[in-house]
């Protein structure tokens, strides 16, 4: 019952009131301070008083029951990485937050909340003597810290939430293990979407590490979910991922071919489809493919980021000397910096050529060396 005594004390000292002046003609001083620090069980009796004198709302058994099954199924959800379910049952709560609060779900319903809103509840910290291991585990998940998180609870989403942090970090050869371990999990759970997200990381992780036909494989095994799930954007993701790998080792032919067949192109594709016209030596096609990403829809990376990478590609075509232009490298290491601090290391490691390009054709040599001491992927 230590949810009680944490619900009071959040509410008196939301309100600033003293433990004398909350109990008072209801119980002792003693009595609501043991209950505050979980060291009793109270009755019904006092807690309603207490929480109407707060002016909580006092959850009955069927509203507790009823709070209960929202939980479950919305775990349940978050754990299969069911969106669409997960929406529904965040518009089927409406208004009743402030119910979920006031009973023993509270702590579930604030991580659930926190997973959902992307920032936690401070209040959680005051929990943390009170939490299960499920419920320590999404709390430390929440916080990026992920070991911690997989030593208390070993379902498939937790070790695909660690492999997508190394993956992000470019920590690939952990990513994978993580990964494979959450899909061979999420596999024994009956989770096929889940499956289907560590499936697309694994294929990610081979793409940024040279390993081309394991990415085929990984991305074959995530298209048969993907087809078996309709998921047309999971669909997409794969075949610009093939595309832009295709592209990086030099197939601007075979790239061109998707990304000049796509029927309402990202600023994205549209990026990638005027590097491929690049290579290609089409630089008037190129500088038309960069004019229609200007009013092509941005989801991700910002607006801002992909303007700017636009824009580097726009210098290489309008200026042939950018290699002696201090203007170019200026814009090509602001831009690098920016991925490397705030996007996966897919998108840096598709950069890392112009960088290298950049640092030798000026005798930057030492600068040449350290890049291939911290991007080791790049070697292949």
């Amino acid at each position: 019952m230590g949810w009680m005594g944490l619900l009071l004390r959040k509410g008196r000292l939301e309100k600033d009131w003293s433990q004398e002046g909350l109990c008072k003609g209801i119980c002792a001083v003693s009595y609501l301070s043991k209950i505050e620090q979980g060291k009793v069980e109270p009755s019904p009796e006092i807690m309603k008083l207490l929480f109407v004198r707060l002016g909580l709302a006092w959850q009955g058994e069927d509203a507790a029951r009823q709070t209960a099954e929202w939980i479950e199924r919305a775990y349940d959800a978050l754990f299969s990485m069911e969106e669409d379910a997960w929406e529904e049952l965040w518009r089927q709560m409406g208004d009743g937050r402030e119910s979920m609060c006031c009973g023993p779900g509270m702590i579930d319903f604030l991580l659930l909340e926190s997973w959902e809103k992307k920032a936690q509840d401070p209040f959680l910290q005051e929990c943390q003597e009170w939490m299960s291991p499920r419920q320590r585990a999404l709390w430390l998940m929440e916080q990026g810290r992920c070991q911690e998180a997989l030593s208390l609870q070993g379902d498939g989403w937790f070790h695909f939430i660690a492999g997508r942090d190394c993956y992000q970090k470019g920590d690939y050869v952990q990513a994978r293990a993580l990964l494979g371990k959450g899909f061979a999990l999420a596999a024994e759970e009956c989770r096929p979407r889940l499956m289907l997200e560590c499936k697309l990381f694994l294929g990610n992780c081979c793409s940024d590490t040279g390993r081309y036909a394991d990415m085929l494989s990984h991305y074959r095994g995530a298209r048969r979910l993907a087809q078996a799930l309709r998921d047309e954007n999971a669909m997409r993701d794969i075949r610009y991922n093939v595309a832009s790998t295709d592209l990086f080792f030099g197939r601007a032919e075979e790239a061109l071919n998707y990304f000049e067949n796509i029927s309402a192109p990202t600023a994205m594709d549209l990026h990638k489809r005027a590097v491929c016209l690049e290579k290609l030596g089409r630089r008037d096609q190129a500088r038309e493919a960069l004019d229609q990403a200007r009013q092509a829809s941005a989801f991700f990376p910002s607006r801002e980021i992909a303007d700017d990478m636009c824009q580097l590609v726009r210098y290489r075509l309008e200026h042939p000397e950018y290699l002696k232009d201090a203007a170019y490298g200026e814009m090509l290491l602001r831009l690098f910096e920016t991925l490397r601090r705030e996007l996966p290391m897919g998108y840096v490691l598709f950069h890392l050529p112009w960088v290298e390009e950049w640092y030798v054709a000026n005798r930057q040599y030492r600068q040449a060396w350290q890049l291939m001491r911290d991007f080791p992927e790049y070697r292949r």
